[in-house]
């Protein structure tokens, strides 16, 4: 097998040669890409907790008791899924906070040197 040295050394070395890291701007813009989606999935969760408790009341008024468990059981699992969906899109909204300041501080600190110099 021919091995390429350049890559050899650079994997080696743990040199990065790929692509250009994304800027700031792409990056903050994929974040809340993903909060969206999550937004979306936060949306589906709550209409299947919502068909949960119709078909729970209806079986229960079919007098189907085990049914009727079994739809608040698959409610209450759903539940918890929403509530780390929840969580995540925290984290992300936290996580385009910090980017978000740390590019005002960047314009700022431009802006400062610029008429220092």
């Amino acid at each position: 097998a021919i091995i390429d040295a350049d890559a050899a050394i650079s994997k080696y070395f743990n040199i990065y040669t790929g692509t250009p890291p994304a800027t700031l701007q792409t990056k903050i813009q994929q974040l809340h890409s993903a909060v969206h989606q999550l937004e979306l999935k936060k949306q589906r969760h709550e209409k299947k907790i919502a068909v949960c408790v119709k078909k729970a009341k209806m079986k229960k008024e079919a007098n189907d008791r085990n049914g009727a468990l079994f739809e608040l059981k698959k409610k209450k699992r759903l539940e918890l899924m929403l509530g780390s969906i929840m969580e995540r899109k925290i984290a992300l909204d936290t996580k385009i906070l910090t980017l978000e300041c740390s590019a005002e501080y960047a314009a700022i600190c431009a802006e400062e040197d610029k008429e220092l110099a």
